[in-house]
């Protein structure tokens, strides 16, 4: 068996997904796993164990160049993937849809949407079938293992989720986490590419005393340079 797996979305929910694969795995023990991903989160997963490739799509350059689309077609065709999952429930990403199709799988599938933000659902003809979505907002891992359990994955959701790095993205962690002197911490990101889904300031200072009430932690608050004022405050 050969399994493709579609993750065309942004590093936060490539990072949710990551709970996720280890039971692909478990389902399918001996299957060769593709795991194709956007390049700009190909190193949140490229030394994933639990997959056997990782393929990386140039979105703009797959958009806007007719010759990549034509290379992309030929090479998911020609693979000869037993089964392939757009694993977005989001139809954000509707116009790869046709990555899963090309495959020519003889089983295709992908999440029934809700959206009624989008106010869009799937009715693509990429795919064979769509797994039920019983309500229109549910968190992303959990949403994840809805796929999981339409493949027969019987377990618990697993909220775990990782990122597999390699010994040199390690080797300066120990001396970044010196201050901490072995104490609990927390990792807070508050910028996003999206602007629009960046809460105001004021909410993530008040989330974090909240927290602080019941999980004394460390903070390590964490952006890009367009992020840094916002971090700077909190």
């Amino acid at each position: 068996k050969r399994i493709l797996l579609l993750r065309p979305d942004g590093v936060g929910d490539v990072v949710l997904f990551s709970a996720s694969t280890p039971f692909y795995r478990e389902l399918f023990p001996t299957a060769h796993i593709v795991l194709l991903v956007m390049d700009r989160t190909g190193n949140v997963v490229e030394h994933c164990p639990l997959v056997d490739e990782v393929w990386l799509l140039q979105r703009r350059k797959f958009r806007f160049n007719p010759f990549e689309r034509w290379r992309w077609c030929w090479k998911l065709a020609s693979h000869g993937f037993d089964l392939a999952i757009n694993t977005v429930y989001s139809t954000n990403y509707r116009h790869l849809d046709c990555l899963i199709g090309w495959t020519r799988a003889p089983r295709r599938l992908a999440h029934q949407c809700l959206d009624s933000v989008a106010r869009r659902d799937r009715t693509s003809p990429y795919f064979t079938e769509l797994v039920p979505a019983h309500q229109e907002w549910k968190f992303e891992i959990d949403r994840n293992h809805d796929m999981l359990r339409h493949l027969g994955y019987s377990g618990e959701a697993n909220h775990k989720t990782r990122i597999w790095i390699n010994k040199s993205d390690g080797g300066s962690v120990p001396t970044f986490l010196e201050p901490f002197k072995g104490e609990h911490y927390a990792v807070l990101a508050p910028g996003s590419a999206d602007k629009k889904r960046i809460w105001d300031t004021n909410d993530f200072v008040s989330s974090i005393k909240q927290i602080q009430q019941d999980y004394p932690l460390q903070w390590i608050v964490d952006g890009n340079a367009g992020d840094y004022e916002r971090c700077n405050y909190i």
